[in-house]
């Protein structure tokens, strides 16, 4: 019952994943990183092809 007590036990794991309003403050900016990979992975940038289809069927 002691360990509830403990200075280890008010820290958070060194592995915890970073959410924006459960683990951390809500911030109106998104961190640069995530900034970063949106760019680079937005669909804006891939060329449209209406021909493909989503998933290939066997008739």
């Amino acid at each position: 019952m002691e360990c509830r007590n403990s200075p280890v036990t008010k820290t958070p794991p060194k592995d915890l994943p970073a959410i924006p309003g459960v683990t951390s403050p809500i911030s109106d900016e998104p961190p640069t990183e995530a900034r970063q990979n949106h760019r680079q992975n937005s669909p804006e940038d891939k060329p449209a092809g209406g021909d493909e289809s989503q998933f290939e069927m066997d008739i």
